[in-house]
């Protein structure tokens, strides 16, 4: 599952609401933050990555999905990051 955040000026960590849309698809599935397992952020620019990270780290912090940041290109102007995470179910 992947999730962008729009281009919302102002404090980023204050802004990125991708957690938030995150989160609703993972409890529609029954699952909830604590079962990420891996997680991919694709920022598009190593700069965002100072704002980035304290966000990642109050959110994945106790979680410790494994996890890869990419910088690249989003397809839609003025996105600047993608959050895309895979769930698993503890049995």
């Amino acid at each position: 599952m992947g999730q962008i955040s729009i281009k919302i000026p102002g404090h980023f960590s204050a802004k990125i609401n991708s957690f938030a849309s995150i989160e609703a698809v993972l409890d529609k599935a029954g699952f909830v933050l604590s079962d990420v397992v891996r997680a991919v952020y694709y920022l598009t620019a190593d700069g965002l990555a100072p704002e980035v990270i304290p966000v990642l780290k109050e959110k994945f912090d106790a979680i410790r999905p494994a996890a890869t940041m990419v910088v690249c290109g989003l397809p839609k102007p003025g996105l600047k990051v993608e959050i895309e995470v895979t769930a698993l179910k503890s049995s």
